[in-house]
């Protein structure tokens, strides 16, 4: 027993046949009854496209066109905008604001608007008072005439004077 162990086998087991009955053959088919052709007065030929045959069907060639560079560029910025991760505190300017909140920031726009030309003028009327104003000139004027004419009117007022500037008159 012990040598039938130690010996290789050489024989192996048979296979068991699993071969399926091949299909009986169709059964002939009677050909189909031709109908009666009507005759025309061209003939149908099919079309051949070779080389001085018949044209070629128009094709969509949208693709191969070269476009016109602003198209190219908005194609490209709408990729790129699809693929590319923008930041909310950016994203916030892509849409346009509704009304409310486009009325609350145009009224606080409107408080740091510069001033305009006349508004600036109306200002620098109104931070002088009329009754300082007038006081103001008649000073002036009283200050020029002494000056010039040297005519000794003594104002308890004292002139208004820029400090080293030498005054010349007549005295």
């Amino acid at each position: 027993l012990q040598a039938q162990w130690q010996r290789p086998c050489t024989t192996m087991a048979p296979k068991k046949q699993t071969k399926k009955p091949l299909p009986k053959a169709p059964l002939k088919k009677e050909p189909a009854k031709k109908e009666a052709t009507v005759e025309t007065l061209f003939e149908h030929r099919p079309k051949n496209f070779a080389i001085g045959g018949d044209v070629q069907p128009k094709r969509d060639l949208t693709r191969y066109v070269k476009w016109p560079k602003f198209v190219q560029v908005q194609r490209k910025k709408k990729i790129l905008l699809l693929r590319l991760k923008v930041p909310p505190s950016l994203n916030q300017f892509k849409t346009t604001a509704d009304k409310s909140v486009a009325a609350q920031t145009f009224k606080l726009l409107k408080k740091y608007q510069p001033e305009t030309k006349k508004e600036r003028k109306e200002r620098l009327l109104l931070d002088h008072e009329p009754g300082l104003l007038s006081s103001l000139v008649r000073q002036r004027l009283l200050a020029l005439c002494d000056d010039v004419l040297g005519l000794g009117t003594q104002n308890t007022a004292t002139p208004l004077r820029s400090p080293g500037v030498v005054e010349v008159g007549f005295r």
